[in-house]
Order: C-alpha cells, then sequence, then structure tokens
C-alpha cells in the first residue's frame, strides 16, 4: 500500500511542472542555451519530486535558485578574473635606445672584433678567432670579451668572459663564488 501511495503522489506533482511548461515563460520553443537550461530544469524537477528529496508542485522556486545561484557564479568568476589581472608595475620607458658606437671588423682568417655603446650606457666588446682543434682536423671559434649595463635597481654590471676549448668562463663582481677548497692532507 505504501507503493501505491507514492505513486499517486508522483504524479500529481507533475501537474503543477507541466502547467508551468505550458504557461510561462519557457511555453514557446527554446534554443540554444535557453533550451539547454530548460531541459536541466525540467530534469531535476523530475529528479526531485521523484526522487522524493523535495516535493515541488510548480518548480518557480527551483528556477528562481538556478538562475540566482547561475548568477553568483557569474559574479565569482568575474572577481576572480579581475584579482588576476597583475598590477601595473612602474611605466616603461618610450622609444627606441640609440646605439651610439658600433665597431666591427671581420678577416677572411674568421678573427673578428666587435664593440658598441648604446644610449643607455651599454657597453659590449668581445674578439674571436678559429682555432684548431687538438687532432688539427677542424677549427673552433674562441671569445673574449666584456660588456656592461645597468640592473633595474641601478646597480652597475660588469661581466667579462674567456669561451674556448675550456668552455665558457665568466667573472663578475655580482656573480656567486664558491668558497675555496681545504686542502686534502694525506
Amino acid at each position: 500500500m505504501t507503493n501505491e501511495a507514492d505513486n499517486t503522489n508522483k504524479g500529481e506533482g507533475m501537474e503543477g511542472v507541466k502547467i508551468l511548461l505550458r504557461q510561462g515563460p519557457f511555453s514557446r520553443e527554446e534554443t540554444g542555451y535557453k533550451r539547454f537550461v530548460l531541459t536541466l530544469v525540467k530534469l531535476l524537477c523530475v529528479l526531485v519530486e521523484y526522487g522524493s528529496l523535495l516535493f515541488v508542485t510548480d518548480c518557480s522556486s527551483l528556477i528562481f535558485t538556478i538562475f540566482a545561484m547561475r548568477s553568483a557564479i557569474v559574479i565569482l568568476a568575474l572577481l576572480i578574473a579581475v584579482g588576476a589581472v597583475p598590477l601595473p608595475q612602474e611605466p616603461l620607458q618610450a622609444g627606441v635606445i640609440p646605439v651610439l658606437q658600433r665597431t666591427e671588423v671581420r678577416d677572411e682568417a674568421g678573427q673578428f672584433s666587435l664593440s658598441y655603446l648604446s644610449g643607455d650606457g651599454t657597453t659590449l666588446n668581445e674578439q674571436g678567432a678559429l682555432k684548431p682543434t687538438a687532432d688539427g682536423t677542424d677549427n673552433v671559434l674562441v671569445k673574449q670579451g666584456s660588456f656592461s649595463y645597468t640592473s633595474p635597481e641601478g646597480i652597475p654590471i660588469s661581466l667579462s668572459y674567456v669561451a674556448d676549448e675550456l668552455g665558457f668562463r665568466p667573472e663578475g663582481a655580482h656573480l656567486p663564488v664558491a668558497p675555496a677548497v681545504p686542502p686534502i692532507n694525506f
């Protein structure tokens, strides 16, 4: 007998849903997103009613809750998007930094010399030459040089380097230095 009473109550609740769908804002054929929302509302009304989670006769409060939640989600997404926008940093200097002086010399033997000075004080000096490998079958480029500039914090940076068969070896006051290894006594 309990099952028959449950079936009777379930049929009565659907009448309210049918009336809402015939007379309410969803009475005409909807397409796209509105149709998708309508389908979700219908499904939720049926699940709520037949699942005995809540007795709904017209689904109007459920529809209002769904649209209120959708609005809350949109507002939350907008707040997250606004919070994710990076704050403006110091304004960048407009314009191109001019090259005040540039010298480049190359020869057929593979030797070169390059230097320049830019308008912001950046300098570069580099020399290079081809050097035969140990077995004499090929050549490698050996370079040495230096460059200097001013960091964004206003600190002058200067670096000199050698790049040869032993690798790239930079030197500069701003580079970290490993502590000296103490001698091992046997």
